[in-house]
Formats: structure tokens, sequence, C-alpha cells
């Protein structure tokens, strides 16, 4: 036998081996999730929730959007930016990453976690009103939304 023949049975066995390998499970297969938050912001105050990256076998991308910021008292929109910011949550604290921080955020700019990907994990998102150069003058509702796999 021939060293291509050889080559030529290898190769079909290779490509046979892996095509009898197992299918991936429900825990492995990326599915995008979208989850929406609500709350009440006070003036230097912050809020947190909790999210769950269940895409195992890589890392991978977020975003999170702020969707909506009214006044508690009225209803209006303010014409303010606020703090958002992913995190790692451990136990009830949300401790912000300086690299996922943005502290001046307006309703609907989209913030996406480009080149700096998400492990599987537990993670929060949190909304602020900025410290150094505070915005919130009285109580505020708030919508966010955060995809992730």
């Amino acid at each position: 036998m021939g060293s291509a023949a050889r080559l030529s049975i290898i190769l079909t066995l290779v490509v046979s081996a892996g095509a009898c390998g197992k299918k991936l499970g429900p825990s492995e297969i990326p599915t995008l999730s979208t989850e929406v938050f609500t709350g009440t912001l006070n003036p230097l105050g912050a809020s947190h929730h909790g999210f769950t990256v269940n895409y195992v076998p890589n890392t991978t991308d977020a975003s999170m959007t702020l969707t909506s910021l009214t006044t508690v008292a009225d209803g209006s929109v303010p014409a303010i930016t606020i703090g958002l910011a992913f995190g790692n949550l451990n136990g009830s604290v949300c401790a912000r990453a300086p690299s996922y921080t943005r502290v001046a955020v307006s309703v609907g700019q989209e913030l996406p976690t480009v080149d700096q990907p998400f492990p599987a994990g537990l993670f929060c998102v949190q909304i602020f009103d900025n410290p150094d150069s505070p915005t919130v003058t009285e109580p505020l509702r708030y919508s966010l939304t955060v995809v992730h796999y």
C-alpha cells in the first residue's frame, strides 16, 4: 500500500472518529439571554442586580443598556447621565470592575464588553449616582437591560 493510500485511510479514520463524538449538552450550547432589571436610584445611591453567565466552553461578550430613567415624583424624564458598571457579585456586594465602569451614561446608550469577555459565572450590573460628580437630585425609577450568554 502506497503512502497516499495510507494517508487517505488515516484521514478517513480521523474524520469518522470526530463525527462519532458526543453531542453538545444543553449547558454547552450558548443561549443568548436578555434580562431587564428595574428599581429606584436615590441621590448619591447605588443599586445592583445579579445575573449568571452560562456559556461554559469559552468566554463571551455582554452588554448593558439604560432603557429608561424617570422621576418617582411625577414620571418626568431628567436630562442627566448616571453611572453603570459590570462587576463581580460577592454575597450582597457588587464590586464594580474598573474596565467595565462608565460614570456618565445616557438613556439608550448600549455599553458592550468588547475585547473583555466574561467567563461562566455569577456577575452583577450596578447603576449609581457618580459620587465625584453627582447628577441625581431626587429618587429616580430606572430600567436597564443586560444581554449575555
